[in-house]
This record gives structure tokens, C-alpha cells and sequence, in this order.
């Protein structure tokens, strides 16, 4: 990375993943299996006696024990009981209703512990990145590098299936290393690079390998620069890469609304899909459509977890990567714009609801209010008023597998009346 133009050495075609090498087939060794361990371990002792008379050849044991497991199993399946023992010992339907909704309670008070456990994470000096280390701290490089940067990180993370969780990570590492160190402009797509092969590290089933790190960035680094590369950025976040992002949150708040509003719809009188809360299990939901239950009452339609779910998530998800690549949005908190992206991508598609509701502000922990700056700030990036030329993202959700989020048009304003508290109403 010579200049600020030419920061990114490599383009789409040097994104491009390299087949994975041939392993050679290798035979299991016989062992024992793990069905038949289990099961000899839940036979009791005199049983296993009695059946260790039985020699391997003969079969008669066993058959006359089979013949004898299956008559009291005809017997027990065909006695019914009478009303009276029905009443006092509930079927195993009831049973299975009643212990779905004590895991329904359970999972309520849990979502809602484990998204105050997020929230106070999130704060931690330690997983933060100063939101403006680029005066403070940084003198080689500058935010429109940084912005390239990004935008090929986006590139690669979509060209190599990466989950976003993987692409969110990569970035918070790498704005916690430039928080603290003072950083060369030729060394920026090393540290972005290693940052991206880290996270993978963590969220990836198939993770970047090392060399291929080299591959994409046209080998402008080796291999022995970029482990060396990687055992800095690890002793620099003392191996603590586990970190709640944006991401992080937007499935937190769908998750938690899903449960409330399943607990609330009870007695519900319409029954439509939902699909799948991740863009990566969409095509899971498409063939198992997984029914849940909607209330016919207008007020209680208060999340976009409904008919169009998708279309929301969707954009709430690339009104987030917009954050993602704009240096401002650091000053942000990961949540605050988590909410922030949900408040704009419903009032861009439920232009007849107001975008906030009772329930997202339980869900969220957060009021209109809290999040008028972010909310303002992503508008504009929706807009692209700052006329920026970096498109990874926009050409991304603009695919039809993402409903082509990134051609809506929001309103031109957001109206302040919308991001009034209830009590200022």
C-alpha cells in the first residue's frame, strides 16, 4: 500500500477463493461403536450376567428376548387405561406442552439475562477501539484507507461465504490494534488481512489458511510476515478475541422478540412462516418452513418478524455493514446501532407504522431518543450523501438472494416526531 488510492493491492479477481488441496483417504480403524457402547451401558448387572451366558453363535437368547421385549411392548401400546387414570396421569402430548412452556418461561428470562450480559460487555475498555485514534494516534494513515480497507474485506468475506460474524470481528480487531499503535500505511492490509484470518479462526468451520492470505493479496506479504503478523495482533488483544458486534446484537433483538411474541400469541387465531433470522439459513427455511403463530391484532404487529421479516432483516443488516465501513459510526455502541439499523429499515418499509414500538423498546433497552444520532447518521449513509465510491457493500445487498435491499429508497428526512420518547407524544 504505496498511497492512499492504491491501498488495496488486491481486486475481485485476486479475491478469488483457490481449490482446496486433495487430502488423501485414509480408512477409519474398526472400532468399537458408539450405539452399542451406550447401550451396554445402561443394561443392568444381572442382565449383562444373564446375557454373558449367551455365546456369540447363539442366536436363541436373543431371539426368544426380542420375542419377549416385543409382546410387552404390544401390550403397553395397546392398553389405554381407563378415563379416570388418563385424568390422573397426563399423555405425553400434555406433558410435552407443559414442559414447552416452562423452556418458553425459562427462555425469556435467559434471552433477556444473556442480553444484559452482552450490553455490559460491550462496554469494556479492553473490546472498544477508540473512536478517534485516527487523530490521536495514527499519523501514516487515514480514514479513507482505512474505508478501502474495509470495503475489500467485504469483498473477500462475501467471495470466500464467510459468515458476517467472521467480517465484524476482522474489523474490530482491527480498529482495537489501531486504537493503541501508530501503523504504517504499507502494513495496513497486513494487519487487515491477519485480523481476517484470526476471525475465521474463530466463527469458520473452513478458516482462511495462511497461505491463502498471501494468495489474495497477490503475495505483496509472506508467509512468515503474516504469522508473525498474527502472534502480535493475539499478544495484543492478550487472546481475547471473543467480542459482541452489531451483528451480535441484531439476532439478540430478533431472538428476544420472537420469544415474547410467541409467549403473548397464545391464542392466536392466523398461522404464516417465518424464515430463518440469518441470511446464511434462508434456504433451510424456504424448504422447512417453520410455522409460528400471529395475532390478528394490528397493535401486537410490532416487529418486522412477520410477512416481510426478510426485506428488514435484510436491510437492517446493510444499514449495519454501512456502520461497518464508516469511521464516524465508531462512537456508536455495537447495540445502539443494532437498534438503529432496525428503526430505519422498518420506517423504509413500513412507511405506514411508526418505527419504534413498546416492544422494541423492551427488547432493545433502548427509547427513539437514545438513538436519534445513530439513526441520522446510517440515514445519510443509506443515502450515500458523503457520494462515496466504495460499493462492496451496496453491490452485496443489491443481489437478489437479499431481496435488493440496497436499491430502496428511504424518505429523504427522518421526522422528528418519530424519534420522540413515548412520554413526549
Amino acid at each position: 500500500m504505496i498511497n492512499d488510492e492504491n491501498l488495496v493491492h488486491a481486486t475481485r479477481s485476486s479475491s478469488r477463493k483457490r481449490p482446496p488441496a486433495a487430502h488423501p483417504h485414509q480408512h477409519p480403524s474398526k472400532r468399537v461403536a458408539l450405539g452399542e457402547l451406550t447401550n451396554s451401558l445402561n443394561v443392568p448387572a444381572a442382565e449383562w450376567t444373564r446375557n454373558s451366558g449367551c455365546q456369540a453363535n447363539d442366536s436363541k437368547c436373543q431371539v426368544e428376548e426380542s420375542d419377549s421385549f416385543m409382546a410387552e411392548s404390544t401390550q403397553d401400546d395397546s392398553y389405554t387405561g381407563t378415563q379416570e387414570e388418563k385424568e390422573k396421569n397426563p399423555s405425553n402430548a400434555e406433558l410435552n406442552i407443559l414442559s414447552t412452556q416452562i423452556s418458553e418461561l425459562a427462555g425469556c428470562s435467559h434471552s433477556s439475562s444473556m442480553y444484559q450480559h452482552l450490553r455490559s460487555l460491550e462496554i469494556e475498555e479492553k473490546r472498544r477501539c477508540s473512536p478517534n485514534y485516527m487523530n490521536s494516534v495514527q499519523r501514516d494513515i487515514s480514514v479513507h484507507m482505512r474505508e478501502i480497507l474495509v470495503d475489500w474485506l467485504v469483498e473477500v468475506t462475501e467471495e470466500y461465504r464467510f459468515c458476517p460474524d467472521t467480517l465484524y470481528l476482522s474489523v474490530s480487531y482491527l480498529d482495537r490494534f489501531l486504537s493503541s499503535q501508530a501503523w504504517s500505511r504499507n502494513k495496513l492490509q497486513l494487519l487487515g488481512v491477519t485480523c481476517l484470518l484470526i476471525a475465521s479462526k474463530y466463527e469458520e468451520i473452513s478458516p482462511l489458511r495462511v497461505e491463502d492470505c498471501c494468495y489474495i493479496t497477490d503475495n505483496t506479504y509472506t508467509m512468515e510476515e503474516i504469522m508473525d503478523m498474527e502472534k502480535d495482533v493475539l499478544k495484543f488483544l492478550n487472546y481475547e478475541i471473543s467480542a459482541p458486534t452489531t451483528k451480535t446484537f441484531l439476532r439478540q433483538v430478533c431472538k428476544r422478540r420472537q420469544i415474547f411474541r410467541k409467549a403473548a400469541h397464545k391464542n392466536c387465531t392466523v398461522w404464516q412462516p417465518i424464515y430463518a433470522a440469518t441470511p446464511f439459513l434462508m434456504f433451510v427455511s424456504i424448504s422447512f418452513f417453520s410455522f409460528h403463530p400471529i395475532s390478528t391484532d394490528p397493535e401486537l404487529h410490532l416487529l418486522p418478524f412477520q410477512s416481510h421479516d426478510w426485506r428488514i432483516e435484510s436491510l437492517s443488516c446493510f444499514l449495519a455493514e454501512q456502520g461497518l465501513l464508516d469511521y464516524g459510526c465508531l462512537r456508536f455502541l455495537p447495540s445502539v446501532i443494532a437498534a438503529s439499523a432496525i428503526f430505519l429499515s422498518r420506517l423504509t418499509i413500513q412507511t405506514d407504522k411508526h418505527p419504534w414500538s413498546v416492544a422494541l423498546q423492551s427488547c432493545s433497552g433502548y427509547r427513539p431518543s437514545d438513538l436519534k444520532e445513530c439513526v441520522l447518521a446510517l440515514h445519510d449513509l443509506q443515502l450515500n450523501r458523503k457520494e462515496s465510491s466504495l460499493q462492496a457493500v451496496r453491490e452485496k445487498y443489491s443481489q437478489q438472494k437479499f431481496e435488493n435491499v440496497a436499491t430502496l429508497t428511504p424518505p429523504s428526512e427522518v421526522p422528528a416526531a418519530l424519534l420522540l420518547d413515548y412520554c413526549d407524544r
